[in-house]
């Protein structure tokens, strides 16, 4: 029996691992990420988005999109916590 090269495991443990992590990252953005992101300036951000015709709902996403979505909302939510959007809003 013969051996399998070593960079073989090692290119099909990191491409388990991507696969695991992607799968993972969709599973919290399609699942999870609806329920915690309850601001208001984020649900306008998303709805005007999906709206616009950019998103499609979340239920009939492909894997990609469900991760640009998720690169998308990581960096309103990064945005809304520097900026405080929403508190310059309320003052109004």
């Amino acid at each position: 029996m013969r051996e399998i090269p070593s960079f073989i495991t090692e290119i099909t443990t990191k491409s388990l691992r991507l696969l695991v992590g992607l799968v993972l990252s969709v599973l919290l953005f399609k699942f999870l990420l609806p329920t915690i992101f309850d601001s208001e300036f984020i649900k306008l951000a998303v709805s005007g988005a999906s709206m616009a015709g950019f998103f499609k709902p979340f239920s009939e996403m492909k894997w990609y999109q469900a991760l640009i979505m998720l690169v998308v909302l990581i960096g309103i939510f990064i945005l809304n916590k520097v900026l405080d959007i929403p508190k310059k809003y309320e003052s109004r």
